[in-house]
């Protein structure tokens, strides 16, 4: 088999069974912006053959731009106009094309739903949850009225909706990113279709909603023998799920075969490479030989009994809420330490607190109560001139690069923008040669400092925001989901300048992520925050080879690895944190805590030291009483092997 061609997968592996959906010959072509130059058209998608039969899970995996969304929305015709698409798409062995009595609308919805990557974005802000479905079983089944309500709530509980009946008229703002994931999926099974498309599904999902959307589409396949196409730049997450995976790169399918081959034997080269991006976990035990070589260093960074409130209107709660005046409480009482070099990484579901910590960290937040200490010196949070001279040492890294840069200036200019505000105007030309150097460190070349923020990849616009956090020597920087939205391969290469850096300007660095597997490749410490407060706080090794606290372990387990094959998908933490308004007495996790006895309902744990020779930190009523579970006996396996 030629593995360069994508049209020699004729005789590409095969589930035995017949096919269902088959996409033949597909290519796209793209409207030039400056076609009188060259070429009108720009070819994106090179005759895609794909196939899928009932029941089956189909992977598609590639970097970012290989065309694996393309490549269905140009199946489904859900292209603008400026797309030129030919190829041919059978359901059942009958071709359906644009127009005719077997017109490719009459395929979306109703044999192929889709669900897209954004969850937030793909529902009506303005319309109620349970109209939105019910418009589906209208449009597709011809279903109205009660029936139709019935039949939405109905599917509201099949994907894990709690309280159903009364979120049928809940808004997509008042759900959290998970649910928006859940409604997204009943909208899709609404129709009832054969097959279900998936794009990125879990991608910045927490870890543990992660693995409950993956186990709800597990159970979905099983329960209603439909067929899912999972899209993912995450071979973690596709191969634990998917009987067979196409890899996409450069609008082509390089190479196609059975996951356990793909992993086991990978026969394309682009294959290889991304398989080897996830199999290297990065230089965590260099990272711990760096911390032993360092005698104590001194504490750069301190936040002492740190508690931020924020003052909601009821206009503003979110659903079930009673419409009370009392404050959300996004963090309460946390202390927390980073030495000179450190890197500490702060982990979390979301609305657990993280972000809000950064932002006080950095000055941005004023606490309700609490220090904020750099060095031995408190810092401010007026505007002042001492404000502005503590902002050379404290600087951020945005989760979303593209929303931070000014689309309408040049890359290298916003490089040097820092530089002018805290070093002055004059000695430009000098000033200039910094950003050249600091451009090149962080791998990028001088040629792309003229570009604007849209001309570069994600890569490359990350790697923007670090130069320009890193270009006036910071001693602290706040690192907010720096490489969520990040290919493997990308993400690994950031993780990897960041650790220079440090390595070179003794930087160091608060980590926030969602993601504990990627906390762990980076961070020596690793805090882990529940509902506004820390929960466990240790060493790297001693977090994820001895998580204690029930919702650390719950983390670990919930991370999916192709390693462990596919008992690495099963959820183990189900619901969703209470509400930081209302919040409970006692311990706050005590609600979903398989472990939970009287005294967690009445008093808080307090963070305690659980070995006197270790630093290994947790508030837990039953931290001595619990044992390792088998979930975090795998997670143990998992890190060892990673060394």
């Amino acid at each position: 088999m030629n593995l360069q061609d994508p049209r020699s997968f004729s005789n590409a592996p095969h589930s035995g069974r017949s096919n269902l959906l088959e996409i033949k010959g597909l290519t796209v072509d793209f409207e030039a912006t400056n076609w009188r130059a060259g070429e009108r058209w720009n070819r994106t998608l090179h005759g895609i053959d794909l196939t899928i039969s009932e029941g089956e899970a189909l992977g598609i995996v590639g970097e970012s731009g290989s065309g694996k969304s393309l490549t269905w929305l140009a199946a489904l015709r859900l292209l603008g106009p400026k797309a030129r698409i030919e190829g041919d798409v059978l359901f059942n062995g009958r071709e359906f094309r644009k127009g005719g009595p077997n017109d490719i609308g009459a395929l979306r919805g109703r044999h192929v739903g889709m669900i897209f990557q954004d969850p937030v974005n793909s529902l009506n802000p303005i319309r109620r949850i349970g109209d939105q479905i019910c418009e589906t079983l209208a449009l597709h089944r011809g279903i109205n009225g009660v029936a139709a309500r019935a039949e939405a709530l109905e599917l509201l509980e099949r994907v894990g909706i709690p309280d159903a009946a009364k979120r049928l008229n809940a808004f997509p703002f008042e759900f959290s990113g998970g649910m928006c994931q859940r409604v997204s999926i009943a909208i899709a099974l609404a129709a009832r279709p054969n097959v279900l498309v998936a794009d990125e599904p879990t991608t910045a999902l927490d870890v543990t909603v992660q693995a409950q959307v993956l186990d709800l589409l597990a159970t979905l396949r099983r329960d209603l023998n439909m067929a899912v196409v999972l899209i993912s730049h995450d071979l973690d997450v596709v191969a634990g799920f998917c009987d067979r995976i196409a890899v996409m790169q450069q609008g082509s399918i390089v190479e196609w075969s059975s996951s356990r081959h793909i992993f086991a034997a990978p026969g394309h080269p682009y294959t290889r490479q991304l398989v080897a991006s996830y199999d290297a976990a990065g230089s965590r035990s260099a990272a711990r030989a760096e911390r032993g070589r360092h005698s104590a260093p001194p504490v750069v960074l301190t936040l002492k009994n740190i508690t931020r409130s924020y003052n909601a209107s009821k206009r503003m709660l979110t659903w079930g809420s009673k419409g009370s005046d009392k404050p959300v409480v996004a963090v309460s009482d946390v202390t927390l330490t980073i030495r000179e070099g450190e890197t500490v990484g702060l982990i979390g579901e979301s609305g657990s607190g993280k972000s809000t910590l950064g932002r006080v960290a950095l000055g941005i937040d004023k606490p309700d109560t609490g220090q904020v200490l750099l060095h031995d010196r408190e810092i401010v949070f007026e505007q002042s001139k001492a404000w502005r001279l503590q902002r050379r040492d404290l600087q951020l890294i945005h989760q979303n690069p593209l929303g931070a840069l000014n689309p309408k200036i040049p890359v290298g200019d916003q490089i040097l923008e820092p530089l002018l505000i805290h070093k002055g105007a004059s000695g430009r030309g000098a000033l200039l040669e910094q950003v050249v150097a600091m451009a090149e460190a962080v791998g990028l070349g001088p040629e792309l400092l003229q570009r604007y923020p849209q001309q570069l990849s994600g890569g490359q616009r990350q790697r923007v925001a670090i130069a320009r956090a890193a270009i006036i020597n910071p001693q602290v920087i706040i690192c907010d989901e720096a490489v969520s939205a990040l290919d493997a391969s990308i993400r690994g290469k950031v993780l990897e300048l960041l650790k220079r850096l440090q390595r070179e300007r003794n930087i160091s660095y608060l980590f926030i992520s969602h993601d504990l597997n990627v906390v762990s490749r980076i961070s020596h410490r690793v805090a882990v925050m529940y509902l506004g407060t820390i929960v466990e706080l240790g060493t790297t090794d001693a977090v994820m080879t001895r998580a204690t606290h029930p919702y650390t372990k719950a983390l670990v387990a919930a991370i999916p690895d192709r390693r462990l094959g596919r008992e690495g998908y099963r959820p183990v933490l189900k619901g969703e944190p209470p509400s930081a308004i209302d919040r409970p007495s006692g311990c706050p996790f005590q609600d979903r805590c398989s472990l939970a006895q009287a005294e967690c309902r009445i008093s808080a744990p307090s963070l305690r030291r659980l070995h006197d020779l270790e630093d290994h930190w947790v508030a837990c009523h039953r931290a001595e009483q619990s044992s390792i579970p088998i979930a975090a006996k795998k997670q143990r396996m998992r890190f060892v092997a990673a060394q």
